[in-house]
């Protein structure tokens, strides 16, 4: 190093030559400290070279001193412009891994749908089968009651719109349309309501020798009473609480025997018929 050195100084050439202190101290007195060949050590002072040390200002800005001066430009100017570029670089660099990361959460990451199921309070029989059609596919449930985790939902159906539907013994069919989150999960709550099988109890009362209809006859299913009309037919509405199975019902009309038997309760379409017989 220290020939190479010495030619240029021996060629004018000073000016190219650019010291890059890596380690030890130009000048130091010391041959274990010593950084500067013999050669530059020679100089004269007024023509001596300044060095550009790695330790004091960095790697970095040590490499863009000396590219400055190898192309005669100012550092701060060089330096500035790196700075721009590594900013840009780091920009694209995040941009890029956004958008791979974007592309792998829509493709290859799984959703799943948390359905809640809640079925009103109530005293009354449950169906025996209960299902859940979801975007198409068939889930049998055995509580209304509980909480239904739907997995391995295709990643690209996020924010996407799903049907839903519910069917059981008992319930209206519920049916209605969502869409997906964004997120991982989806949360949908389901909310059942019962049809009106033992809502509506209802009946025919009639005459058992003669068979024509009694009219204003007292019928008391449980703890609420009515009259039949014309047609010796009664029709009473319970609230969801008050609904059962099965009910007691008394029916009594002057001239005849009471009657009390414990009856299931009868489709809301039909009639259960009372034959009522004559006090004779």
């Amino acid at each position: 190093m220290n020939k190479e050195i010495q030619v240029f100084i021996d060629e004018g050439r000073l000016g190219n030559i650019i010291p890059f202190i890596v380690e030890g101290l130009p000048h130091a007195g010391s041959a274990v400290e010593e950084c500067f060949p013999q050669a530059l050590k020679n100089i004269p002072k007024d023509k001596e070279l300044l060095g550009i040390n790695v330790q004091e200002i960095g790697k970095e800005r040590a490499f863009i001193k000396v590219i400055a001066r190898m192309l005669s430009l100012r550092f701060d100017s060089l330096w500035q412009r790196w700075q721009r570029e590594k900013r840009l670089r780091r920009s694209y660099v995040a941009t890029m891994l956004a958008f791979l990361l974007i592309i792998f959460y829509f493709f290859a990451i799984p959703s799943r749908v948390e359905l809640t199921v809640k079925d009103l309070s109530h005293r009354l029989p449950l169906p025996s089968c209960a299902k859940i059609i979801f975007n198409g596919t068939e889930q049998y449930i055995g509580s209304l009651d509980t909480v239904l985790i739907l997995d391995n939902i295709r990643p690209y159906y996020k924010g996407r719109p799903y049907m839903l539907e519910f069917n059981a013994g008992y319930y209206d069919t519920l049916r209605f349309q969502g869409h997906f989150s964004w997120g991982m999960t989806t949360y949908v709550t389901l909310e059942l309501k019962r049809d009106s099988t033992f809502s509506v109890y209802q009946g025919i009362v009639y005459d058992e020798q003669e068979g024509v209809p009694v009219q204003d006859a007292v019928v008391t299913v449980d703890n609420r009473t009515t009259r039949t009309d014309v047609r010796g037919i009664f029709k009473i509405v319970f609230p969801l609480q008050e609904q059962t199975l099965s009910k007691s019902v008394r029916i009594e009309k002057e001239g005849y025997l009471p009657r009390l038997r414990v009856d299931e309760c009868p489709d809301a379409k039909n009639l259960t018929p009372y034959p009522m017989r004559k006090n004779t």
